[in-house]
């Protein structure tokens, strides 16, 4: 996960990111009135701002499948990418229930902006989730980026259940995305750390 995506020592929503996160003033105006209106503005520089400069996984998941999600952040981690995944961000969740809807969602929208890659998890506990095709859409239109949106198939979950306009990109296994987090690395030149449970680290993807 990138540093920048929350300091765990710190509450204040004002100083969630540090100065050189991508939308870092926006988000600023957010917090100061968290109305619909900061929200759009905040998404709509995705569609006009060039991607970061380093490869950046976007999880996307149910909370069900925590485990899975801890796994393919390491998956990246391991192929050079940082990553976001929403389980190692301790205060997401209390955003919700401290603040208001459009306050979470600004974080999701920070963390979507600040990633350049998304894969979504297909399980069996993927159907009915609202934030997967959500997650999953916004990434995908990222100008100059062509191959940046892909999902994961659990060997469980039936192929044929897989929506369709996921299969308008790529469904993969999981020898299948190690393979496209490899050839996605390539025009980068970065480093990263692996900042989720440091003993034991996540079993492999199934």
């Amino acid at each position: 996960m990138p540093e920048f995506i929350y300091n765990p020592d710190e509450q204040n929503y004002f100083n969630r990111f540090p100065e050189n996160a991508r939308g870092y003033n926006l988000w600023l105006r957010l917090v100061e009135q968290p109305v619909a209106e900061n929200l759009k503005a905040l998404q709509e520089l995705l569609r006009f701002s060039p991607p970061p400069h380093c490869p950046c996984l976007f999880v996307s998941h149910r909370q069900a499948d925590r485990d899975n999600a801890l796994s393919m952040a390491y998956l990246a981690y391991q192929n050079k990418f940082q990553y976001w995944v929403d389980v190692l961000d301790p205060y997401l969740q209390a955003a919700g229930i401290t603040a208001n809807a459009i306050l979470t969602a600004g974080i999701i929208e920070m963390a979507l902006l600040n990633c350049t890659h998304v894969v979504a998890l297909m399980t069996l506990n993927t159907p009915g989730s609202a934030w997967i095709p959500y997650e999953y859409g916004r990434l995908a239109e990222y100008p100059a980026l062509t191959n940046n949106a892909v999902a994961w198939r659990h060997p469980g979950f039936p192929s044929n259940n897989i929506p369709e306009y996921m299969l308008l990109r790529n469904v993969h296994e999981t020898k299948d995305v190690a393979a496209w987090l490899m050839h996605e690395y390539k025009p980068y030149n970065c480093h990263t750390k692996w900042i989720g449970p440091a003993n034991p680290y996540p079993s492999p993807l199934p």
